[in-house]
Protein backbone atom coordinates (compact mmCIF):
# COMPACT_ATOMS: atom_id res chain seq x y z
CA UNK A 1 0.00 0.00 0.00
CA UNK A 2 1.32 3.59 -0.60
CA UNK A 3 1.71 6.58 1.94
CA UNK A 4 -1.58 7.65 0.19
CA UNK A 5 -3.54 4.89 0.93
CA UNK A 6 -2.22 4.45 4.42
CA UNK A 7 -3.27 8.17 5.71
CA UNK A 8 -6.45 7.26 3.93
CA UNK A 9 -6.96 4.23 5.69
CA UNK A 10 -5.75 5.34 9.15
CA UNK A 11 -8.29 8.30 8.98
CA UNK A 12 -11.12 6.09 8.05
CA UNK A 13 -10.19 3.95 11.08
CA UNK A 14 -9.50 6.43 13.52
CA UNK A 15 -13.46 7.63 12.68
CA UNK A 16 -14.58 4.12 12.56
CA UNK A 17 -12.94 3.52 16.32
CA UNK A 18 -14.63 6.91 17.45
CA UNK A 19 -17.25 5.67 15.99
CA UNK A 20 -17.13 2.27 17.76
CA UNK A 21 -16.05 3.51 21.18
CA UNK A 22 -18.82 5.49 20.60
CA UNK A 23 -21.64 3.28 20.49
CA UNK A 24 -19.83 1.27 23.27
CA UNK A 25 -20.25 4.32 25.59
CA UNK A 26 -23.53 4.76 24.33
CA UNK A 27 -24.88 1.55 25.84
CA UNK A 28 -25.41 2.87 29.28
CA UNK A 29 -27.47 5.72 27.29
CA UNK A 30 -29.40 3.67 25.25
CA UNK A 31 -29.64 2.51 21.89
CA UNK A 32 -31.97 4.94 20.45
CA UNK A 33 -30.48 7.88 21.58
CA UNK A 34 -26.90 6.41 20.68
CA UNK A 35 -28.21 5.91 17.08
CA UNK A 36 -29.91 9.64 16.71
CA UNK A 37 -26.64 11.62 18.25
CA UNK A 38 -23.75 9.38 16.80
CA UNK A 39 -25.62 10.04 13.44
CA UNK A 40 -25.35 13.89 14.39
CA UNK A 41 -21.56 13.73 13.61
CA UNK A 42 -22.65 13.52 9.50
CA UNK A 43 -23.01 17.33 9.31
CA UNK A 44 -23.30 19.19 6.35
CA UNK A 45 -19.86 19.80 5.82
CA UNK A 46 -19.17 16.25 5.81
CA UNK A 47 -21.88 15.60 2.79
CA UNK A 48 -20.28 18.20 0.62
CA UNK A 49 -16.71 16.54 1.26
CA UNK A 50 -18.42 13.72 0.23
CA UNK A 51 -20.36 14.95 -2.99
CA UNK A 52 -17.40 16.71 -3.90
CA UNK A 53 -15.14 14.53 -3.28
CA UNK A 54 -17.18 10.89 -4.19
CA UNK A 55 -20.10 11.52 -6.03
CA UNK A 56 -20.79 15.36 -7.45
CA UNK A 57 -24.29 13.24 -8.29
CA UNK A 58 -25.01 14.47 -4.55
CA UNK A 59 -27.09 11.63 -3.38
CA UNK A 60 -27.68 13.47 -0.03
CA UNK A 61 -28.65 16.87 -0.75
CA UNK A 62 -30.42 16.34 -4.45
CA UNK A 63 -33.10 14.35 -2.35
CA UNK A 64 -36.73 16.34 -2.57
CA UNK A 65 -37.66 17.35 1.13
CA UNK A 66 -40.95 15.01 0.53
CA UNK A 67 -38.64 11.70 -0.46
CA UNK A 68 -36.63 12.64 3.29
CA UNK A 69 -40.11 12.60 4.65
CA UNK A 70 -41.37 9.30 2.96
CA UNK A 71 -38.25 7.79 3.74
CA UNK A 72 -37.74 8.86 7.21
CA UNK A 73 -41.03 7.89 8.28
CA UNK A 74 -40.98 4.66 6.07
CA UNK A 75 -37.29 3.60 8.00
CA UNK A 76 -38.25 5.65 11.31
CA UNK A 77 -34.64 6.85 11.38
CA UNK A 78 -33.48 10.47 12.01
CA UNK A 79 -33.01 12.66 8.63
CA UNK A 80 -29.17 12.46 9.84
CA UNK A 81 -29.12 8.74 10.13
CA UNK A 82 -30.82 8.61 6.35
CA UNK A 83 -28.24 10.69 5.11
CA UNK A 84 -25.52 8.08 6.64
CA UNK A 85 -26.85 5.32 4.54
CA UNK A 86 -27.57 7.04 1.46
CA UNK A 87 -23.54 7.70 1.71
CA UNK A 88 -23.36 4.34 2.30
CA UNK A 89 -25.78 2.85 -0.43
CA UNK A 90 -23.93 5.57 -2.72
CA UNK A 91 -20.46 4.13 -1.69
CA UNK A 92 -21.06 1.00 -1.98
CA UNK A 93 -23.09 1.79 -5.71
CA UNK A 94 -19.52 3.35 -6.82
CA UNK A 95 -18.11 -0.16 -6.34
CA UNK A 96 -20.68 -1.68 -8.68
CA UNK A 97 -22.67 -3.04 -5.25
CA UNK A 98 -26.81 -2.65 -4.85
CA UNK A 99 -27.61 -2.32 -1.34
CA UNK A 100 -31.17 -0.92 -0.18
CA UNK A 101 -31.56 1.48 2.68
CA UNK A 102 -33.73 -0.97 4.38
CA UNK A 103 -30.88 -3.48 4.61
CA UNK A 104 -28.64 -0.91 5.88
CA UNK A 105 -30.98 0.12 8.45
CA UNK A 106 -31.03 -3.08 9.87
CA UNK A 107 -27.19 -3.22 10.35
CA UNK A 108 -26.29 -2.42 14.22
CA UNK A 109 -23.64 0.58 14.48
CA UNK A 110 -20.51 -2.61 14.15
CA UNK A 111 -22.12 -4.09 10.88
CA UNK A 112 -22.60 0.01 9.48
CA UNK A 113 -18.99 0.82 10.63
CA UNK A 114 -17.37 -2.44 8.75
CA UNK A 115 -19.48 -1.80 5.69
CA UNK A 116 -18.26 1.53 5.10
CA UNK A 117 -14.59 1.05 6.23
CA UNK A 118 -14.82 -1.98 3.21
CA UNK A 119 -16.72 0.30 0.87
CA UNK A 120 -14.50 3.38 1.35
CA UNK A 121 -11.46 1.11 1.13
CA UNK A 122 -12.32 -0.47 -1.93
CA UNK A 123 -12.89 2.74 -3.99
CA UNK A 124 -10.42 5.18 -2.53
CA UNK A 125 -7.91 1.93 -3.42
CA UNK A 126 -8.80 2.00 -6.94
CA UNK A 127 -8.30 5.67 -7.70
CA UNK A 128 -5.86 7.01 -9.35
CA UNK A 129 -3.04 8.59 -6.64
CA UNK A 130 -4.02 12.34 -7.34
CA UNK A 131 -7.73 11.32 -6.74
CA UNK A 132 -6.37 9.90 -3.69
CA UNK A 133 -4.32 12.94 -2.43
CA UNK A 134 -6.57 15.03 -3.00
CA UNK A 135 -9.57 13.24 -0.73
CA UNK A 136 -7.01 13.06 1.83
CA UNK A 137 -6.21 16.74 1.07
CA UNK A 138 -9.63 17.64 1.11
CA UNK A 139 -10.77 15.34 4.09
CA UNK A 140 -8.28 17.45 6.39
CA UNK A 141 -9.39 20.75 5.52
CA UNK A 142 -13.04 19.10 7.64
CA UNK A 143 -10.78 19.86 10.73
CA UNK A 144 -11.56 16.16 12.04
CA UNK A 145 -9.21 15.22 14.38
CA UNK A 146 -9.70 12.11 16.99
CA UNK A 147 -9.39 14.23 19.15
CA UNK A 148 -12.18 16.51 18.46
CA UNK A 149 -14.43 13.86 17.50
CA UNK A 150 -14.27 11.85 20.72
CA UNK A 151 -14.43 15.13 23.07
CA UNK A 152 -18.11 15.24 20.87
CA UNK A 153 -18.85 11.59 21.42
CA UNK A 154 -17.65 12.18 25.68
CA UNK A 155 -20.63 15.26 24.88
CA UNK A 156 -23.22 13.64 23.69
CA UNK A 157 -23.23 10.88 26.23
CA UNK A 158 -23.48 13.24 28.99
CA UNK A 159 -26.43 13.97 28.08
Amino acid sequence: MTKTKNIFSASILILLIVCSVASLTFISVGIAKADGEIFDLITPALIKFYETDFNPDCPVTSLTADKREILTKKLQISSNKLNALLILQDVAALNGKQVSLEKLNGMNLKELFQFGKNNFETYVNALPKDRQEKIIADFKLLGLTFKDVLSRIMDISKK
